[in-house]
């Protein structure tokens, strides 16, 4: 005796972490299901969500910073067996903690500065950003130089060191790294300036 054919199980399923409590879990649909369920436990909790057929998204919140989260998602439909379980885990971070700027390990030369610094735990990518310090943009306000500044972009979460470049002689930059993650960011801030020539 054959069993019943199962429901085609939902494609391209991906749980992540979306700020400091919430996990969004996201799937593209199933041909043939006519709803989905959704089960997570974790944290000494656990819960079942129901959704209809032309869901493709949960976001499940209020969750435990620190705990790691188990998800599975299954298509359903009448008279059909369930797909086979889709599982995804997720643990979730806390907003990282302030990069360290190595100070003593700044290297400035007359267009230049480089920095860098200890990486948290829990990073997935860092800034640095950077503009005349206050001083500087009241003695140059008239010049064209007053919004001089830059940023570096997004950078790996490996990277601990960046050069600027292309900056003014004997100049004052207030300088920025944040560090990121899906529960937030942090940065610390500090003063430096090119050498003189």
């Amino acid at each position: 005796q054959a069993s019943s054919p199962g429901t085609s199980p939902p494609t391209a399923v991906t749980a992540v972490q979306d700020g400091p409590t919430s996990i969004l879990v996201s799937w593209s649909p199933s041909s043939d299901a006519t709803g989905y369920r959704i089960d997570y436990d974790g944290g000494g909790v656990g819960d079942r969500v129901e959704l209809g057929a032309d869901s493709t998204r949960l976001k499940l919140t209020d969750l435990t910073i620190g705990e790691t989260y188990t998800i599975s998602i299954v298509a359903t439909s009448p008279n059909q067996l369930a797909s086979s379980p889709i599982m995804k885990q997720v643990r979730l971070v806390s907003t990282p903690a302030q990069p360290m700027v190595v100070t003593d390990a700044v290297v400035a030369t007359a267009d230049t500065i480089t920095i860098s610094w200890a990486v948290p735990p829990d990073v997935t990518g860092s800034e640095v950003s950077w503009e005349l310090t206050e001083q500087m943009r009241r003695r140059r306000r008239r010049g064209v130089c007053n919004a001089e500044g830059g940023t570096s972009g997004r950078l790996p979460a490996d990277q601990n060191s960046y050069t600027m470049d292309k900056l003014s002689s004997g100049t004052s930059y207030d300088i920025t790294v944040t560090v990121f993650n899906p529960a937030g960011n942090s940065s610390t801030t500090f003063t430096r300036s090119t050498d003189g020539g």
